[in-house]
């Protein structure tokens, strides 16, 4: 009830401002900024689309274009018991690990958000920024994936939720060039990491599209490095098969 409230609020501010008024309103409202560990800077903003629940938990208020200069990606601004919650990559999304506790990737913003209008009329949102961190957000609380794992690498790990856990590329940091990778699994509920060798790579500046994620295909999931590694392991265990 509170929620709806809120919003019908926030559609009468809309509806009842000038457009001139508007205007300088977009100009100095910014999108919810994140730092590394993943708060949100509190900041008011209006209601620019019809509000929608993207799970159980999060109702996104806002979204459009992501440009992080060398990639792009969609953004989405969430709430959760009616407070601003992250501003998150929704191409990636947020993926129930648990009861209440989500997987998401965070995006920071450099400046405001900003509108383009196309030839047919049609108004595009743009956020420019960077991508932040992968956020376990268990009941409100959030934590750096980075933080409660080890060998996790928020540009390289590529995470994925199966069967309540996140399965990651864990990046030994040791070696600036050639590096040991392994495929890692990381049960929240007990706060384990287990892992198993792979292979050793040169990781350059490729960035988060170089590893594809971990994937399920039945009882089995994969790490395809290439088309030529594809390694394999028992959801139920994490036994490697190959």
């Amino acid at each position: 009830m509170k929620i709806f409230i809120c919003l019908i609020f926030l559609f009468v501010l809309v509806g009842c401002t000038s457009p001139d008024e508007k205007s300088n309103a977009n100009a100095s409202t910014l999108a919810a900024k994140t730092s590394l560990k993943g708060n949100v800077e509190k900041s008011k903003r209006e209601a620019v689309i019809t509000p929608y629940k993207i799970n159980e938990q999060y109702i996104v208020i806002d979204t459009g274009v992501f440009d992080a200069t060398l990639m792009s990606s969609t953004y989405a601004i969430v709430f959760r018991n009616n407070k601003l919650a992250d501003t998150i990559d929704k191409s990636f999304g947020m993926h129930r690990v648990a009861e209440d506790r989500y997987l998401y990737l965070t995006l920071t913003a450099d400046e405001p958000i900003r509108e383009s209008r196309n030839k047919n009329g049609t108004i595009k949102r743009i956020l420019v920024g960077t991508f932040g961190n992968y956020v376990v957000n268990t009941n409100g609380k959030k934590q750096s994936l980075e933080d409660l794992t080890n060998g996790f690498d928020d540009n390289f790990s590529s995470p994925f939720v199966i069967n309540d856990k996140i399965y990651f590329w864990q990046i030994n940091r040791k070696s600036s060039t050639i590096r040991k990778i392994f495929a890692a699994e990381y049960d929240p509920k007990t706060g384990v990491t287990k892992n198993s060798y792979l292979l050793k790579d040169k990781i350059g500046a490729e960035g988060a599209e170089y590893l594809r994620g971990p994937y399920l295909t039945k009882d089995t999931i994969y790490f395809d490095f290439s088309d030529e590694k594809k390694y394999k392991f028992s959801s139920k265990d994490f036994k490697r098969y190959n």
